[in-house]
């Protein structure tokens, strides 16, 4: 069965009511952070491989100065996202999906 592609950020439908994305987690790892991003709609599990928005971060130093980066490697796995952030990107990091990528620096 083919797949319809929806017009919706996460490729769910507006009415499949909460929808939630939500940092499930930050590990630091040898040169940075691995951050593990969720999605639901309706109580259901997103699948972060099929979303029709781009998943991107931001960070730095200071929660005033959060400057967008180019999420790089990222991993899917059972309704997860898994972002890896280097360590010179800054201490505070916050995932968005957006409808383009950030400018990288």
């Amino acid at each position: 069965m083919a797949r319809t592609r929806r017009p919706y950020l996460l490729d769910v439908a507006p009415a499949a009511t909460p929808i939630e994305l939500r940092i499930a987690g930050i590990e630091v790892v040898e040169g940075g952070a691995r951050v593990r991003v969720v999605a639901t709609a309706g109580g259901e599990a997103v699948d972060h491989s099929q979303i029709n928005g781009i998943i991107s971060v931001s960070a730095g130093d200071d929660l005033g100065a959060l400057a967008p980066k180019a999420a790089s490697g990222i991993t899917y796995s059972e309704g997860e996202a898994t972002i890896f952030v280097p360590a010179s990107a800054g201490r505070f990091v916050k995932a968005v999906i957006g409808v383009a990528p950030p400018a990288a620096e």
